[in-house]
């Protein structure tokens, strides 16, 4: 079969599942564009594909392609465009679905309409966009497909696990709310806290998910990371910045942590939770988006947790250390072979679809 993967970057949710799934079942890929993407027109025209795989706003270029190709004014065309009887799979991903349709509805829409088949990476997503976008919801059947974690190379190793040690990693902005993890270090005096990652430029969000603790002044992703660098300074001895950490460094650290905390205030998933899961490290998250799908009710905060709410949660959850490998073994359900087997049911479903 003769699949192009329309997705991805150098990393992310697209590019870890052309990497680990799509790449070994010998797809081409052809890594997203912002604006107007010339070079799929061309690629999608010019080589014939039986299948192509939509990630994220991609899907409405290649369902818009495929239904002009099918209209009358360019019945004549049809020749030219190979992929004409290619199916055409979407899978929604972004990290929060109101902004995401508020800034894209049409694509939203457009992907929904003329896919062959809608997917999405968790259930919170199915059901928020069933209810923004109700009237899809009598005649689109949206499957899921997860993204996952190598649990043969995200393993525990419980030799290095050092006692009272918190580890954040992220693109950060406003959504992560690191700034409530800094000030919970208020009350974990004997606590190290590793912040990875680095800053991210933009993002996209809602009045509602707006975080009314930071201040008007450092509401942009450049300033909110320099407040979260300001708010450090009185805990030197107890927070360590890592900067940008390779895979190696990362695991390293996945596995060195007593808690893995990710205080977003919205995710779609939840890939860093999944992968300190996968190194035997208890994720400590708030009950929002898809983290609830996977991470245990006991490590759940609140919706909106306060620093002292997110101290008592960490500590909890180190006085459990049998919580380790229950956190493992969830993470092992959701290995990359898994989520390979999730994407064969639905491109078997589709191609056998008369």
């Amino acid at each position: 079969m003769r699949i192009l993967f329309y997705g991805g970057r150098e990393w992310g949710y697209s590019q870890d599942l052309y990497n680990h799934v799509f790449k070994l079942m010998g797809a081409k890929q052809h890594k997203t564009k912002v604006g107007v993407d010339l070079r799929y027109i061309a690629e999608a025209m010019s080589q014939e594909f039986d299948l192509i795989w939509c990630e994220g706003e991609a899907s409405h270029v290649a369902c818009l392609l495929h239904y002009l190709s099918k209209t009358y004014t360019l019945g004549p065309l049809k020749g030219l465009y190979r992929s004409g009887k290619a199916k055409i799979i979407s899978r929604f991903h972004y990290h929060d679905v109101k902004p995401y349709l508020e800034e894209f509805t049409w694509k939203a829409i457009m992907a929904l309409t003329y896919s062959d088949q809608a997917v999405c990476v968790s259930e919170y997503w199915r059901r928020e966009i069933m209810k923004f976008l109700p009237v899809f919801k009598d005649f689109v059947d949206i499957k899921i497909v997860h993204n996952g974690v190598d649990t043969t190379k995200y393993v525990p190793n419980y030799g290095a696990k050092e006692n009272k040690t918190i580890f954040y990693l992220a693109i950060t902005d406003r959504r992560k709310r690191l700034h409530l993890l800094i000030q919970a270090m208020k009350y974990l005096k004997d606590w190290k806290l590793y912040i990875g990652g680095k800053g991210k430029d933009f993002e996209v969000t809602t009045e509602e998910w707006e975080d009314r603790t930071v201040p008007p002044e450092y509401r942009g992703s450049k300033t909110y990371w320099e407040w979260c660098h300001k708010l450090s300074e009185p805990y030197t001895n107890q927070i360590q910045w890592t900067g940008f950490l390779s895979e190696e460094e990362k695991i390293k650290m996945y596995q060195r942590a007593t808690v893995f905390c990710l205080p977003s205030r919205i995710e779609s998933w939840g890939v860093t939770p999944m992968e300190a899961m996968a190194c035997g490290t208890p994720a400590v998250v708030p009950d929002v988006g898809g983290l609830p799908e996977f991470v245990p009710q006991r490590q759940l905060l609140p919706v909106t947790p306060t620093p002292k709410q997110i101290a008592q949660k960490i500590i909890e959850v180190q006085n459990h250390s049998e919580w380790n490998d229950i956190n493992r073994k969830i993470a092992q359900t959701y290995d990359w072979k898994e989520t390979a087997k999730e994407v064969r049911t639905v491109i078997d479903n589709v191609m056998n679809f008369n």
